[in-house]
């Protein structure tokens, strides 16, 4: 089962999206880092809020006109192509340009930025054909939904990005153990906990370190010997051995321990593929593939007469590096959809108030299936509210 961000976040903080960027090297100190706060989607499902104060929703997004719904949703966007042909048929322009031109700094849009050079034109292009065509036809609100996320998380840039972590500078946290420890971050009178990689849907380091497929695929590694079949019951655990072992996410480095599922399963995609259990749809995917993506080919050959868990196991970030960046865009579609359909957030209903309410079928609960809150799903109906009025008049 794929997991799902709303199993660990039941807070529900409603505030505006800011646009910000956790890039290695930042400070995670700073509890405007926290997700629900600065309305970045928690893609993991790690944060929660863990004090034991009322949640006050300050913030209720403005309703779509009905009109706009049922204009949206019977238009049908078949690729990059027929999206631009659309869009400029309403606005004059192509998606990209529109966004940047007629929505970015506008209400609710006043701190999120839209990247259309070259590069990102020729990823939306490589995203939304392959999208349409391993998947299904989207509705134009279906599609400006994903988009306004996509803007919010990548700036509309449609590559993969990998889940980042802190400097190794960083006093309470540095380098990998922002993965590996569970912590808590105080905003006022909110308390936040960030819960650890080490474990939960993911195999602890420990149970690793005495699995044979796993130690036979990476024994070449730095550090190999050091915890083949240790006794030290800090792998067990949620705060790192940083007293023992570098936190540098370089192989050469931290070698085996980087390819434990803490941090070779941790956030990759546009909405960030996040644990083991979720990697096992992927794995699945490849062992199954009948398509032309050579990239994937080569890995089923790899994976195909083994256990799910043995090639879970047995994948290096290597592998998941070139699998989610592939040019083919496969796997970062699939990850797209398979989000959506287990999460089941899409479709979007055609009926207005069902658009506009809370249910299966509506804004807001696409928005929480992605972003973790009500928050994330309030602002992107807001958001929506100002594409339509301007696409639509």
């Amino acid at each position: 089962m794929l997991v799902n961000r709303r199993q660990f976040c039941q807070a529900s903080v409603i505030l505006p999206f800011m646009q910000t960027s956790l890039a290695f090297g930042d400070e995670l100190e700073d509890p405007e880092e926290v997700p629900f706060i600065v309305g970045r989607a928690d893609f993991s499902g790690a944060w929660k809020r863990v004090d034991a104060g009322s949640v006050v929703a300050d913030f209720v997004a403005p309703r779509l006109d009905e009109k706009h719904i049922s204009e949206l949703t019977r238009i049908q966007v078949n690729g990059a192509g027929h999206v631009d042909d659309v869009i400029q048929r309403f606005s004059g322009n192509g998606c990209l340009t529109w966004f940047k031109q007629n929505i970015v700094g506008k209400k609710y849009w006043e701190n999120v930025s839209i990247d259309d050079s070259p590069a990102s034109r020729a990823n939306f292009s490589l995203f939304w054909d392959k999208y349409c065509e391993r998947n299904r036809t989207l509705t134009l609100l279906e599609f400006l939904a994903y988009m306004t996320v996509f803007a919010n998380e990548v700036g509309g840039n449609l590559t993969t990005r990998s889940e980042r972590i802190n400097s190794l500078k960083h006093k309470l946290r540095p380098g990998i153990t922002y993965l590996y420890d569970r912590f808590y971050i105080q905003s006022g009178s909110r308390r936040f906990q960030k819960m650890s990689y080490n474990g939960a849907h993911n195999r602890t380091c420990y149970q690793l370190f005495h699995d044979d497929r796993f130690l036979e695929q990476h024994k070449h590694l730095p550090l190999a010997e050091k915890v083949a079949r240790t006794s030290d019951q800090a792998w067990k655990g949620d705060a790192y051995p940083r007293d023992r072992y570098p936190v540098s996410p370089e192989s050469s480095e931290t070698g085996i321990i980087l390819e434990c599922d803490f941090f070779k399963f941790r956030g990759r995609g546009l909405i960030q593929t996040t644990w083991r259990s979720n990697y096992r749809h992927i794995v699945q995917m490849i062992k199954s593939y009948q398509g032309q993506s050579s990239t994937i080919a080569s890995h089923r050959e790899s994976w195909r007469n083994i256990p799910d868990e043995d090639a879970l196991s047995s994948s290096t970030n290597s592998d998941w590096d070139e699998l989610f960046a592939a040019s083919d865009r496969e796997i970062l579609t699939f990850a797209v959809a398979k989000h959506a359909e287990v999460g089941r957030y899409l479709p979007l209903s055609q009926e207005p108030a069902s658009v506009n309410g809370t249910k299966i079928g509506s804004i807001l609960r696409m928005g929480v299936g992605v972003g973790g809150d009500k928050s994330y799903g309030h602002t992107l109906r807001a958001r929506m509210h100002t594409l339509c009025n301007s696409l639509l008049g």
